[in-house]
């Protein structure tokens, strides 16, 4: 009989030696820590003698090994990563970089002994399940079609005639009030005011017309919490209006426009008061992002740019703010234009450094596009033609449709005729010293989501006739990049807004990122297939970025990679017979998806890759767990991405170590508040190692018909400890 020791910690590790005999014992017959270490290592090992496989990749992290051992293997093959890592030390950027020793199992050996340590229940299921995991009790969960499509139905869609009725609810609340604000003064909009003498009915009905303007939605934005709870009715809680106040006392923005703040239902689903969480964490403020901000560090080294000096990836930039490069083969524009600003604020933005440090912002009339524009963009546009790899052309912002349709035109233009003089100049390069030529060009925009008013025929003429121009210059990829999270925010405008884009022939593809309200099991898969309906493909499924400020949506990597396996895997049967090049030239994708899932019997195309953006440079789920803090957050050591092309930089940078910065126990207990069975998560803490998908081809760049040069133009390797 296990005699309960008596340390706070105690009555959370009992469960190890009760479930694990063989670890009471190692422990009650080792004399000091080290020999406890020595005894398991070899018990492990012992456990692991059958499998050479399994051997080798606890030795070397290697993606072919991994894809070869079983899942109990994984369990034996965490507990010797625990052993092999311990007494290292890494920097915990959630708390200011400070310095932790990681020594997992050290926590056992205290508790045992009777040492106290500050731990808790998160450090304690997390070896619990491992060693589970270990002895072959804890098994992955294995979906067939049917209960995969029983997890897709639980979740609604923005075009269910239930929640069309309470968007429409909200948007007559909401036309109501400004009608009032509107009469007596307190909101004056030039272009959106009343004529003399007009009745209540005659002004409703104006609003509704002004409702379709993307124009009204950006000048009506609310940027401040009295406004937001006014028009909000009953949806938001007076906990979060609180939070709001802090939040503008402590200088984080906000800014939601009228549209997309009719979306959110809430209370008004009593069925599902929890559906519309994902869109509620995207727009309310988390109490850690209020705390943080002010010292939010930059999550991509990249972000941190000098003019003239190479940048964490090695990439020499022309400007300091408009252009983003971690790849040879892409860069990002970033215009100075009602470009750098969005639709609405995203609380775990990805650029919330940049709002921190005033480089975008919601000040709509200051970002006008400026003389010095046209100068900068000459000097962009210079760069990519004398740059000898890059290929692809992604504007994004804040959003690209953000820009005006003639500030947008202008910036389409400058690119056509810089892949026309880099072609030309090819002309007079040997074999095997051309540059390569633009391929690609890119939309990145969450306005077909947060404002489809922005969706005019005029910008579809624009794209339409960009599009001829820019295939006789040999760019032959066309892409809207946009950002649904929820299938919530498929509403009939936003349908509307696809069908308009997908005319104009440009391929629309959708990223989102993986927050912890969008992790509830069957969510992301409803997405696909809703998206697949209307004729988006996905392309990628982020794990949230940042520190401490965005733990409240992290949903851990575990989560990730397990949405993967058991969810997403159903989708991946077959996809790689999707056929991209017919795809390119359908004129109806939404019929050509359709018939490509009925002929394989599929819930949705999975195209798209679970990734996480690292802090270092580049994109990965290739990662395994070194070590847990105290308090049960993992420690991730992740590979680089070896399906795609990186800067030479990654040939000499060392793995990249993540603390996370939110624990597996604390993820399922916030997921638990929410409504869900978390038993049916449990699997969750054996995804303790992951490996990144392969790109599907559908993302593949066009083939030059030339063999480019081998080297790389503005590019140097930076400086070390730079």
């Amino acid at each position: 009989m296990i005699t309960l020791l008596q340390n706070k910690a105690t009555n959370f590790f009992e469960r190890v030696y009760v479930e694990n005999p063989f670890l009471y014992e190692l422990l009650k017959i080792s004399i000091t820590y080290d020999s406890f270490i020595e005894y398991l290592r070899i018990f492990i090992e012992e456990q692991l003698s059958a499998s050479a496989i399994a051997f080798a990749y606890a030795e070397k992290f290697d993606t072919v090994l991994f894809q070869q051992i079983t899942w109990k293997e994984q369990g034996g093959v965490r507990l010797l990563s625990y052993i092999f890592n311990r007494k290292r030390t890494v920097n915990d950027f959630n708390y200011g970089g400070r310095l932790i020793e990681i020594d997992t199992l050290k926590f056992l050996w205290n508790d045992f002994n009777n040492i106290v340590t500050d731990t808790n229940e998160a450090l304690a299921n997390e070896l619990i399940f491992t060693f589970r995991q270990f002895t072959g009790k804890l098994l992955p969960q294995k979906l067939t079609d049917e209960m995969l499509k029983e997890l897709i139905n639980k979740h609604k869609s923005g075009t269910d005639s239930e929640i069309v009725a309470i968007r429409k609810q909200n948007k007559d609340r909401i036309i109501r009030i400004f009608i009032e604000k509107i009469e007596s003064g307190e909101i004056v909009r030039p272009n959106f005011s009343f004529p003399d003498g007009i009745l209540f009915d005659e002004k409703y009905a104006l609003m509704h017309e002004w409702w379709n303007d993307k124009s009204f939605h950006l000048q009506f934005a609310i940027r401040n919490v009295r406004l937001l709870k006014e028009l909000s009715g009953e949806v938001i809680s007076s906990e979060t209006i609180e939070l709001f106040i802090r939040a503008e006392k402590a200088g984080v923005p906000f800014f939601v426009n009228p549209y997309y703040l009719s979306l959110l239902t809430g209370k008004l689903l009593p069925s599902m008061p929890y559906a519309d969480m994902p869109i509620r964490q995207y727009l309310f403020v988390s109490e850690e992002l209020v705390d943080a901000f002010g010292t939010i560090v930059a999550w991509e080294k990249e972000d941190i740019v000098v003019p003239g000096k190479p940048n964490a990836a090695g990439w020499i930039l022309p400007t300091e703010h408009n252009l983003h490069r971690r790849y040879p083969e892409v860069a990002i524009i970033i215009p100075d234009s009602m470009g750098r600003a969005c639709g609405g604020l995203c609380v775990s933005c990805q650029r919330m450094f940049d709002f921190q440090r005033g480089n975008l912002n919601f000040e709509l009339t200051k970002l006008k596009t400026r003389l010095k524009w046209s100068e900068k963009l000459s000097i962009l546009m210079d760069y990519y033609e004398k740059d000898s790899q890059l290929r692809d052309v992604l504007i994004t912002g804040g959003d690209a449709l953000m820009s005006s349709d003639a500030t947008l035109e202008n910036i389409l233009n400058a690119i056509v005729a810089m892949a026309i003089r880099k072609r030309a100049a090819n002309v007079n390069r040997a074999e095997g010293r051309k540059y390569a030529e633009i391929t690609r060009i890119r939309l990145g925009t969450r306005l077909p989501v947060y404002l489809p008013q922005r969706i005019t025929p005029e910008l579809i003429t624009l794209l339409k006739n960009f599009r001829l121009k820019a295939m006789d210059a040999g760019i032959t990829q066309f892409f809207i990049q946009t950002h649904f999270e929820t299938s919530l925010e498929i509403t009939p405008e936003a349908v509307n807004a696809i069908e308009m884009l997908l005319s104009a022939g440009w391929i629309v593809s959708n990223q989102q990122v993986f927050t912890s309200a969008a992790s509830i099991k069957g969510h992301t898969a409803k997405l696909r297939q809703e998206l697949n309906k209307i004729g988006v493909i996905n392309y990628y499924t982020f794990s949230v970025k940042g520190f401490l400020e965005n733990s409240n949506s992290f949903a851990t990597n575990a989560r990730l990679a397990q949405e993967l396996v058991e969810e997403k895997e159903i989708g991946i049967r077959h996809s790689r017979e999707f056929n991209n090049i017919d795809f390119y030239e359908s004129t109806d994708k939404p019929k050509f998806i359709r018939d490509f899932l009925e002929k394989y019997n599929l819930p949705f195309i999975a195209t798209d890759r679970n990734i996480m953006n690292l802090p270092g440079v580049g994109k990965s789920l290739t990662f395994r767990t070194i070590g847990l803090t105290s308090d049960g957050r993992r420690v991730l050591e992740f590979e680089y991405d070896t399906h795609r092309m990186h800067s030479p930089v990654v040939e000499m940078m060392n793995k990249v170590v993540i603390v996370e910065s939110k624990s597996i126990h604390d993820y399922l207990k916030q997921i638990e508040q929410w409504g869900e069975d978390i038993s049916v998560y449990e699997s969750i803490y054996g995804y303790g190692n992951g490996v990144s998908e392969k790109v599907h081809k559908i993302w593949n760049y066009t083939k030059l018909p030339f063999e480019i040069t081998g080297e790389f133009s503005n590019f140097k390797y930076p400086e070390e400890g730079a």
